[in-house]
């Protein structure tokens, strides 16, 4: 890998920097480096991703931090709080600046509600404040929550761009907005906040926002990159580094440890598959609460089943999981897309999920893979033993899933779409 990238000379300390200079294997980036271009002044931008911590909407701004690098733009990175995804995009070769804010869409309460809205007002000051250091020619915002940095963008008369990946609650989604008037006030605000729009489903654009915002917003799904395709660890190896048995079946549960992925949902639906097929066996990727894990684990408990479950943590080689594994699961009560479908796709490994929101965009029932209606148990264990019991079925519906990974879902068409919209939008603000 390069070195650190320099940062400026005119930046903030006070907001950059801020970051932990260990290095581990686990957090290697995941995408290699950005091209570098000299060739007369360099559009410098500055995206806002507010988690740090793993999960899809970190994997989401790598690949958006490389399309506007694609460009040859001078790219920086803003978190809202230091974490694991900081030291990768230093890897990458980003400027990285940690600037602190919150969500404004957490609370069902009114006044809540109203106190989070001038709160991200206040911390918009801070995105003031870093802009007029870093003099961004674009700005995009690759979250709902970035309220303050929306606000501080267009104080400043910078053209932003607003991705949004979130669904409200009224969806099973993590946004909260109290009230049909305001979630229409929400929806409202990305509309007058943003110059361009980009939805990573038309779930997300149905539930979020207006009808203006609607219909000049962009749906880019969510894309893999290309080591999904390539890497071929043998998924014996990765059993055997997670002591996991080698000859038993094994139903893979990808994701982060949040409830909205539904974990609890096959938890319930997992004696009645072993009841068919004794030898299987459930692995669980990603971090989380030690809370919700703990109550996952109790409700194994109850169900005699934990001798069976594997909690795996987080896992750096993400192919090398879907390649251990015989079926992937994703009982999620909400997705706006549905990231840990097209990785199992593209990996070549069969998928059983909820029918729920943006799967069902990318998952057609019989034809690439097998929905089932979420909390319906029943359901979910015939599709789940069904999969595991007919290599006919897994065989023909991967062939076609790995063909919709490959034509719809690869990084380099995202990363492609993605840069046109920033470029168009600089390109109408010079005109």
């Amino acid at each position: 890998m390069t070195g650190y990238w320099a940062l400026p000379s005119d930046s903030s300390p006070s907001s950059i920097d801020r970051i932990g200079r260990s290095r581990s294997e686990d957090l290697k980036p995941l995408y290699g480096q950005i091209p570098d271009s000299s060739e007369g002044p360099r559009v410098k931008a500055v995206l806002v991703q507010f988690s740090s911590n793993f999960s899809g909407s970190t994997l989401s701004s790598q690949l958006v931090a490389r399309a506007l690098a694609d460009r040859g733009w001078d790219v920086h990175v803003v978190f809202g709080f230091d974490g694991p995804f900081v030291n990768i995009m230093r890897e990458e070769g980003f400027g990285v600046h940690i600037q602190d804010h919150r969500s404004w869409l957490r609370s069902h309460s009114a006044v809540r509600f109203a106190r989070d809205i001038l709160r991200a007002y206040r911390e918009s000051q801070g995105f003031t404040r870093l802009y007029s250091s870093l003099k961004p020619d674009l700005v995009y915002i690759n979250s709902l929550v970035g309220l303050a940095p929306a606000l501080a963008a267009r104080r400043m008369g910078i053209p932003t761009v607003w991705h949004v990946r979130e669904l409200f609650s009224d969806r099973g989604g993590e946004m909260i907005a109290p009230t049909v008037p305001r979630r229409k006030m929400a929806g409202g605000l990305v509309d007058h906040l943003a110059d361009e729009i980009v939805v990573v489903s038309e779930a997300v654009r149905t539930n979020v926002l207006n009808d203006r915002a609607r219909r000049r917003s962009h749906v880019v799904p969510n894309a893999v990159s290309e080591r999904f395709f390539n890497d071929v660890e043998d998924g014996a190896v990765f059993r055997q580094r997670h002591q996991l048995p080698i000859d038993e079946k094994l139903i893979g549960i990808p994701g982060t440890l949040r409830t909205v992925k539904g974990h609890s949902f096959l938890l319930d639906a997992f004696p009645d598959i072993l009841r068919e097929v004794p030898s299987a066996r459930v692995a669980i990727t990603g971090g989380g609460s030690d809370e919700y894990q703990s109550t996952l684990q109790d409700q194994a408990d109850r169900l005699r089943v934990r001798d069976r479950l594997h909690f795996l943590g987080a896992v750096s080689n993400m192919p090398a999981f879907y390649h251990a594994c015989d079926v992937v699961v994703i009982p999620s009560r909400s997705e706006p897309f549905g990231r840990t479908v097209i990785e199992a796709f593209a990996c070549g490994v069969p998928v059983v999920a909820s029918a729920v929101d943006g799967i069902l965009e990318i998952l057609r029932d019989n034809e690439n893979g097998l929905l089932v209606p979420y909390g319906a148990t029943d359901a979910l264990a015939a599709a789940v033993v069904k999969m595991l019991t007919s290599s006919e079925l897994r065989q023909r519906l991967c062939n076609r899933a790995r063909s919709d990974a490959e034509s719809r879902y690869h990084e380099d068409r995202y990363r492609k779409r993605i840069g046109e919209i920033a470029a168009g939008l600089l390109q109408k603000r010079r005109h």
